[in-house]
C-alpha cells in the first residue's frame, strides 16, 4: 500500500527518537519517505503538511557547526555530531549544569574542545 513512500512508525522508533514517553507524541505517528511530504489536497499548489525535516539519520538532514573560541581546537574537524551534542557542550563551557534528562554528554562534539 505504502510502496515505500510512507511507514508508521514503530514502538522501537519512538525510543530511538526520545519520544516514547512525550506528551505531544500521539498513539500513531507516520512519516514520509525522503522526499516526499504530506499535503492538504492534491497536486503540487497543494498546502504543505509537516514540514519538521526527516530522521537525523537521512544524509539530506545533516548541517555543519564552526565553533570559534578559547574553548575550540583550531582546525579540529569531527565528522559528525547529533543535535543533541551541542547543549551538553554549551552548557558545559557556560558553567550551567546540564540535567539528567538530556540524552547526551556531549558525545564526539566533545573532541573539538581544548579541555573536553
Amino acid at each position: 500500500m505504502s510502496e515505500d513512500r510512507w511507514r508508521r512508525l514503530s514502538s522501537r522508533d519512538l525510543a530511538e527518537r526520545h519520544f516514547e514517553h512525550h506528551p505531544g507524541v500521539g498513539d500513531l505517528i507516520i512519516e514520509t519517505a525522503p522526499p516526499r511530504v504530506f499535503r492538504r489536497g492534491g497536486g503540487r499548489d497543494a498546502d504543505l503538511r509537516g514540514m519538521h525535516g526527516y530522521p537525523a539519520t537521512v544524509e539530506d538532514m545533516a548541517a555543519f557547526l564552526v565553533a570559534v573560541g578559547p574553548d575550540f581546537q583550531e582546525g579540529k574537524v569531527i565528522p559528525e555530531a547529533h543535535q543533541l551534542d551541542v547543549y551538553p557542550v554549551a552548557a558545559t563551557l557556560l558553567g550551567l549544569e546540564v540535567p539528567d534528562t538530556i540524552a547526551s554528554d556531549g558525545g564526539p562534539l566533545r573532541a573539538i574542545l581544548r579541555a573536553p
